[in-house]
């Protein structure tokens, strides 16, 4: 207890949450509308709206795992070092104001520490 905890998940899983979501929303509005109109659901349309589900959910599971394996692979080679910073390739003045920017990277470093 009391541990600060990072959970690192790749970019595109919000994108892709948030398809599989609408694909499923789909699902259930176009199955809803039909039920409406012809008083049922046939068979053959549950098959094909769940197996479309199926194939998008795969491809999300497929493009999820493939984005984790890279989000290692850029931890492992991670350096706060080398990063760049907007506020140090300027020399620390903003270019439209003049005015004294505090360093990116020194805040970086404060978060960092307090983890």
């Amino acid at each position: 207890l009391g541990k600060s905890h990072l959970c690192f998940v790749p970019v595109s899983f919000a994108a892709l949450a948030c398809l599989l979501t609408f694909a499923l929303s789909a699902q259930f509005m176009v199955a809803t509308i039909y039920e409406s109109v012809t008083g049922s659901i046939p068979l053959w349309l549950t098959f094909v709206s769940w197996w479309l589900f199926s194939l998008l959910g795969g491809m999300f599971a497929q493009h999820h795992s493939r984005e984790l394996g890279g989000l290692q692979k850029q931890l492992s080679e991670f350096s706060v070092q080398r990063t760049k910073c907007f506020c140090c390739n300027a020399g620390h003045i903003h270019p439209l104001t003049n005015e004294h920017m505090p360093c990116d990277r020194e805040l970086v470093y404060d978060a960092l520490a307090s983890w």
